[in-house]
């Protein structure tokens, strides 16, 4: 998919392996911007710890340096309610100025 030549993936798998081994475990992130951004879409009452968990989960298996936890379940997203920006700490690349 691509829009406005920025490029995106959506379901992307991710793999879980423990010394060596691919546990099977089939984790997705719902969509990967540009190999470096991941979104994960929900529309829910509330966001919960273990949300924001997950995020950080799946930007430390896969080394990624942002992700958006976006829930649309709520009553005006475009007053920047709905979504919260989730950094990995412990990513040491560089990182595109457009990311930040």
């Amino acid at each position: 998919m691509a829009y406005n030549e920025i490029q995106a993936e959506s379901e992307v798998p991710i793999d879980v392996s423990y010394r060596g081994e691919n546990l099977g475990i089939g984790f997705r992130m719902d969509i990967l911007v540009e190999d470096i951004i991941v979104l994960e879409l929900k529309s829910i009452a509330k966001l919960e710890d273990i949300h924001y968990k997950q995020l950080l989960n799946y930007l430390l298996l896969t080394d990624k340096p942002l992700g958006y936890l976006i829930n649309f379940n709520v009553p005006n997203f475009t007053l920047g309610q709905g979504y919260d920006k989730i950094r990995n700490l412990r990513y040491n690349k560089p990182i595109p100025d457009w990311v930040i």
